[in-house]
């Protein structure tokens, strides 16, 4: 997004939710506010305009169930 772009991000984290077996261990091991957990899905799920790029709940995702793109 151009947001994204404006704030000098590298790229907008995603949940690869076939991957993904909301174990929550993301949201446990960082203080991102993008993260949160959707009950009715049982997964994961990130709010984008929250997301600041760091990709940190990428390297800690046992899972490679999250990946960072950069923004279109």
């Amino acid at each position: 997004t151009l947001q994204a772009i404006s704030r000098g991000i590298q790229g907008i984290a995603r949940i690869n939710t076939e991957k993904c077996v909301g174990c929550g261990v993301c949201l446990s091991r960082t203080a991102c506010m993008a993260l949160r957990f959707n009950k009715k899905e049982r997964k994961m799920e990130i709010t984008p305009e929250l997301c600041n790029g760091c990709g940190l709940c990428a390297y800690i995702c046992p899972f490679n169930a999250i990946e960072v793109k950069k923004p279109s």
